[in-house]
């Protein structure tokens, strides 16, 4: 998988959090296509994955990571019909 090709921007706020985190992206070169974002902590485990719809132009989506522990996290959004992937470090406090 490429990195960055699809996207204008990636990125997680708040972070640091404790309870919500809204994923923020750009998607410049398609107008609506599946996407998956997945959570992995630090051992390379799989905590969090959902499957969603990317559309072109500003996105938000809000997760809920209250139940995961203290710690350093990795966010990758993927594009799965461009076979595109942005990754991104989540702390949560």
């Amino acid at each position: 998988m490429e990195e960055r090709d699809n996207y204008d921007s990636f990125s997680l706020h708040p972070n640091p959090t404790d309870d919500d985190v809204y994923l923020r992206y750009s998607l410049t070169n398609a107008d609506r296509s599946q996407g998956k974002i997945i959570i992995y902590d630090t051992a390379g485990n799989t905590v969090y994955e959902s499957e969603t719809t990317l559309s072109k132009g500003e996105n938000e989506v809000e997760l809920n990571v209250d139940y995961l522990s203290t710690g350093t996290y990795v966010v990758h959004l993927i594009h799965s019909h461009a076979r595109k992937v942005m990754i991104n470090r989540l702390i949560i406090e």
